[in-house]
């Protein structure tokens, strides 16, 4: 039996993994198996986790150095099961400072690499399109601009939509319809987050019971692989903590203060406002603001080309500011609804767009043709020495 290489690093990526693996299984035809490094959803679908998710859940260019030794570990481990497996194929989702090196160590194997979710080369470290067009045999893009980006630099890529559209069922609601606001707060889904979040956030929730009093409640949405501690200080502040599920949290909410990431395209495409916020240690902040070329933290407003979503970050994001910018949506609702009209524009861009899922299904069936008949014998790819 063929085997198939799967490679995530955070739970956005492992949400696609799961997606992908669904759609494999309704493919039907020749039986492959799967393995590599997921979590509980990807295992759920029969995958063979060598790694898991919660090791490479890394962010910001200080936290991914301090993590260099654990993260060569895995790629080395990664590797090395490799060459004994010989996989027909790797899927390698996001997390580009994990798995770009991995694709190159992959493709010294004589291993064809699909990358699924591009870098942001748009936004900072251009360079990596080289890699890209080394290691890549393809790159499946999620966002429509990016596109003309990668193939003006040489790139194979495909625009296939992002895997979120078919899971995010909610046209919009109007909040929970009664006088109390629901507010629900996103803090991140890594630890480096949550630490770093929780203060202002506290003080964000204090501020905002002071000025509206009974009038307004809040549920925190817990992110999967986190210790329950981390959400303590939460508790004791009165706030409600939720394991989900959570898009129906998203459209009972009349406010979701979130993290900057993935969540925020699936609050947009829920159609309910939200403000956003983010801080990284001060290193990744400062050389951040040396190499970014875009103004924006937000997917959302970076889609829109415009500051629609208020974002608060580093310095800026304090618990008075926050909860001032919330008060700002709770109370005037000709402000939210801006957001929500505004909001229209992104689920119209990924209008005639099928099912991502199944356009990776796809790509990986094309690259499984091309290796030839099953069960062709062929000798086994070396192992190289140096990857970096």
């Amino acid at each position: 039996m063929r085997n198939i290489l799967v490679v995530v690093g955070e739970s956005s990526g492992e949400l696609y993994a799961e997606l992908f693996l669904k759609a494999w299984k309704k493919r039907g035809g020749e039986e492959v198996s799967f393995w590599g490094i997921g979590g509980e959803r990807t295992s759920s679908q029969g995958m063979e986790a060598v790694g898991r998710v919660a090791e490479l859940s890394l962010l910001g260019l200080w936290e991914i150095l301090r993590g260099i030794p654990r993260i060569f570990a895995l790629k080395r481990k990664i590797l090395k099961e490799a060459a004994l497996r010989r996989p027909s194929a790797a899927l390698l989702i996001d997390s580009p400072d994990f798995n770009l090196p991995l694709a190159k160590g992959l493709k010294a194997m004589g291993i064809p690499v699909l990358i699924y979710v591009s870098p942001t080369v748009w936004a900072w470290r251009y360079g990596r399109v080289k890699t890209l067009r080394r290691v890549a045999e393809k790159v499946l893009l999620l966002y429509p601009f990016e596109e003309k980006i990668l193939r003006e630099a040489g790139v194979p890529c495909r625009f296939i939509g992002h895997p979120l559209l078919t899971e995010v069922r909610g046209e919009g609601g109007e909040g929970n319809g009664r006088r109390v606001k629901e507010v629900l707060l996103l803090p991140g889904s890594r630890v480096s987050e949550l630490k770093r979040h929780t203060d202002p956030l506290l003080k964000a929730v204090t501020a905002l019971e002071e000025s509206l009093g009974e009038e307004v409640r809040f549920t925190l949405l817990q992110a999967p692989y986190l210790s329950e501690s981390l959400f303590a200080p939460f508790r004791i502040a009165g706030v409600t903590l939720s394991s989900g599920p959570k898009y129906p949290l998203m459209e009972r909410a009349d406010l979701v203060l979130a993290s900057s990431g993935t969540a925020n395209l699936e609050i947009a495409l829920m159609g309910r406002p939200m403000v956003v916020f983010y801080r990284v240690s001060t290193p990744t902040y400062l050389l951040g603001r040396i190499l970014l070329k875009v103004r924006s933290i937000s997917i959302v407003n970076l889609l829109l080309g415009k500051r629609v979503v208020p974002e608060v970050i580093q310095g800026d994001f304090t618990g008075e500011r926050l909860a001032g910018l919330a008060l700002e949506l709770l109370k005037d609702p000709s402000r939210a609804e801006a957001q929500v009209k505004a909001f229209e524009e992104i689920k119209r861009a990924y209008d005639g767009v099928g099912d991502p899922s199944g356009s990776v299904v796809e790509e990986v069936s094309l690259l499984l043709a091309r290796e030839g008949r099953p069960g062709k014998e062929s000798p086994p790819p070396p192992v190289p020495r140096n990857v970096t």
